[in-house]
């Protein structure tokens, strides 16, 4: 009997694991959109979202009663890191990383401007400046992207224009003394906005005279930039990027001989994602995750319609767009900056026909042969004798090593709902 046990065991685990790994043709991801505020509370309208690894969600808004703040939204809690009822005056969009510490730029009261962190119920202030110095004079919040970048050991990049000599650059800094990436002197010039990486290398984008090559998309611990893709071909113009972990960005740029698209380059070839010879005519917020898996924002060729895609098949490739629906309410527009996660979750934000915003994040829904391995470990357990509520076999069975489980949707409420999208 004991044989026979076991011969069924391996049976099973043989059908399980063909199935699980038969090859499947391709279709769109599936997403589950969780729901995560809206304006018909306190909030009267949102920033661009950022999306942490857990799940939690960063975001600036305005208030009905006036003022605006920054929020993070996470285990079920909304919580205020900063608002206008105090010391500041004005918000820009913002960064999280994956211990939730949430980086911004602020105006004060009193005029000055500060970029700083929140974490953990306390403000960490990075770097301050005013007309008077002494070291910056001014953080830009408009041009090229306007928020800092925050990193897993939280090192926070910014652009800041330097007091004494009028120049900008790019800098870091974690509440202790800045760190220069590079500032105006070089062969580059008039910086954009920065992204870090885990690694502490930034991306950004600077200008350089055409005989020079023309702008660049540079990365730079501190030393000598690396010039990741530049102005001399197969582009004729690049624009700020965003940079993973494994040193690839992702930009706007122009090709050579007209239009606009979408490009990756970590400095070797330059890779197009999508460009507007096809059904796109322009491109928004864009983002890159550790998997290289990539999101934007994009208008249609008809110019009715925007959505958000994570690569250049309208269909496959589509997360939401206008005229789809999601909570029983018709989408007109859709928001998205640089909230995308590593498990390839994508924050955004949308408007209903009423003008109502829902701030909303779109959950990947695991791939079949995914649900079929959780089947097929369930089985062998179930058959073994093995307990299911020791987690840390599971783990091992799964990965090969423990790990921290991802919350499941159920633990995330906010007071809201959750809907399967029903695609357009």
């Amino acid at each position: 009997m004991r044989f026979r046990s076991h011969r069924s065991f391996a049976t099973v685990a043989a059908c399980a694991f063909c199935i699980a790994f038969a090859p499947a043709a391709a279709s769109a991801q599936p997403y589950n959109f969780l729901k995560i505020a809206d304006t018909s509370g306190p909030f009267s309208n949102f920033g661009e979202p950022a999306l942490n690894n857990d799940g939690a969600v960063a975001f600036r808004a305005d208030l009905d009663g006036g003022g605006e703040g920054v929020f993070l939204a996470s285990g079920g809690v909304i919580t205020t890191l900063a608002e206008t009822s105090g010391l500041f005056s004005d918000f820009g969009d913002v960064s999280i990383n994956s211990a939730g510490a949430v980086a911004f730029w602020a105006a004060l009261d009193d005029g000055s401007e500060g970029i700083y962190t929140a974490a953990g119920g306390s403000l960490n202030t990075i770097a301050t400046a005013s007309s008077s110095g002494p070291v910056f004079r001014s953080f830009d919040t408009v041009a090229f992207g306007g928020r800092p970048s925050i990193n897993d050991s939280g090192t926070v990049a910014f652009w800041a224009v330097i007091h004494n000599t009028g120049g900008s650059g790019i800098f870091t800094g974690n509440g202790g003394p800045t760190n220069t990436i590079i500032a105006n002197g070089g062969d580059f010039y008039g910086f954009g906005n920065p992204s870090i990486n885990d690694a502490g290398t930034v991306g950004f984008h600077a200008s350089r005279f055409p005989a020079l090559g023309g702008n660049a998309i540079l990365a730079s611990s501190g030393g000598p930039p690396t010039i990741l893709a530049d102005a001399t071909g197969p582009l004729e113009n690049v624009g700020v990027p965003v940079l993973n972990n494994d040193g690839t960005a992702i930009f706007l740029g122009s090709p050579d001989g007209g239009g606009m698209g979408l490009y990756t380059s970590s400095g070797g070839p330059v890779f197009t994602v999508a460009d507007n010879s096809g059904p796109f005519s322009s491109f928004f917020g864009h983002s890159i995750n550790g998997a290289g898996r990539v999101a934007f924002e994009a208008t249609l060729d008809s110019e009715t319609e925007n959505g958000i895609y994570t690569g250049p098949d309208l269909v496959n490739d589509k997360v939401v767009k206008r005229f789809d629906t999601l909570f029983d309410e018709q989408v007109i527009g859709v928001t998205f900056g640089q909230g995308l996660n590593d498990q390839g979750d994508i924050a955004f934000w949308y408007s209903n026909a009423n003008s109502l915003q829902t701030l909303t994040v779109a959950r990947v829904v695991p791939e079949p042969t995914t649900l079929l391995l959780g089947v097929f470990i369930s089985v062998a357990i179930a058959v073994m004798g093995l307990r299911a509520a020791d987690d840390s076999l599971l783990d091992i069975l799964i990965n090969g090593t423990t790990r921290k489980r991802r919350p499941s949707d159920a633990t995330i409420r906010y007071g809201l709902e959750q809907c399967t999208h029903v695609r357009g």
